[in-house]
């Protein structure tokens, strides 16, 4: 299976915005088209696939947000509608992907139920795979992603020739300063929870993208460290959407399967609440105010 290069980090001190562009657009693009191409030729689409596709099409997004202006222009908003459309068509078979190893690896959920979840995640499967033949984002996905890129290309933009060492530490900056600042909502609601991970998300792939211009092993420090915080956050969002997928499918089972699913509704709440506590254990204020204090150090 091809490797592709998630740090961007051999970048020369001197490189402009423009160069810079070039190369982290040519790698990123080439993941996402690779990923498209094998959603198309694969029967049925892999876990692998379809995982892989939304984590590129996500580090692609990332190129947007370091590139992009402050004020929306048509083809980068084109080029950022691609790829969230890309990730949300995806999203349904990842979310099944995900639900069904939990439920293979329990020795509390019965045969009949897993059968009953095993044809669902067929179903979501056989779905994506008519969609990757019958919807133009992911039929064309690759010739679209570059007339985006190309239109991009062709606008009069000054800053290009400006070093690209000041853009990228400008974006951290400002990544930095939104992460921290809903890191102070209150992340007992699942939805400012929610938000905190995906400001997460786009810190750890701004690191990714401005690793070159940065003291190296200090970036991919506070990355682990991000990793792990992410681990914790992920883990709630997955019992979360357990829970939603879970209770949407409790109207349309058989009675005596029901029974079962409100077993693994409790169990899965039960899961949920302890995760909320490890994580909330894990951040609090004097946490942020470490974290604050390391990305200041980094940018200093």
């Amino acid at each position: 299976m091809l490797r592709f290069k998630k740090w961007f980090d051999d970048l020369p001190p001197q490189a402009t915005v423009q160069i810079a562009l070039q190369k982290l657009w040519g790698e990123r693009y080439r993941a996402v088209a690779h990923y498209l191409k094998l959603l198309q030729t694969e029967k049925t689409p892999s876990v692998e696939t379809v995982h892989q596709l939304r984590v590129w099409a996500r580090r692609t997004a990332a190129v947007v947000d370091l590139f992009g202006p402050p004020q929306p222009v048509r083809p980068w908003m084109t080029l950022r509608k691609q790829l969230k459309k890309i990730r949300r068509i995806a999203g349904e078979t990842r979310d099944y992907d995900v639900l069904w190893e939990q439920l293979r690896q329990s020795k509390e959920v019965d045969e009949d139920f897993k059968s009953t979840w095993k044809r669902r995640r067929r179903a979501a499967r056989k779905r994506l795979s008519e969609a990757a033949r019958t919807k133009k984002v992911l039929k064309d996905g690759p010739q679209l992603l570059q007339e985006s890129a190309r239109e991009i290309r062709a606008l009069p933009d000054r800053s290009r020739k400006l070093p690209f060492r000041n853009l990228a530490r400008q974006h951290l900056k400002l990544t930095v300063r939104n992460w921290l600042k809903q890191s102070g909502t209150d992340l007992t609601k699942p939805d400012e929870m929610h938000q905190f991970r995906i400001e997460g998300k786009r810190l750890r792939y701004a690191l990714e993208n401005v690793a070159s211009v940065l003291p190296l092993d200090h970036v991919k420090q506070l990355y682990a460290k991000l990793n792990t915080l992410h681990t914790l956050l992920g883990e709630i969002c997955d019992t979360r959407a357990a829970i939603e997928r879970y209770e949407l499918l409790r109207e349309e089972v058989s009675s005596s399967l029901r029974k079962t699913l409100a077993g693994i509704l409790r169990q899965e709440r039960r899961r949920l609440k302890s995760q909320q506590r490890k994580f909330l254990k894990h951040w609090n204020a004097a946490a942020r105010k470490a974290w604050a204090a390391e990305f200041k150090k980094l940018l200093a």
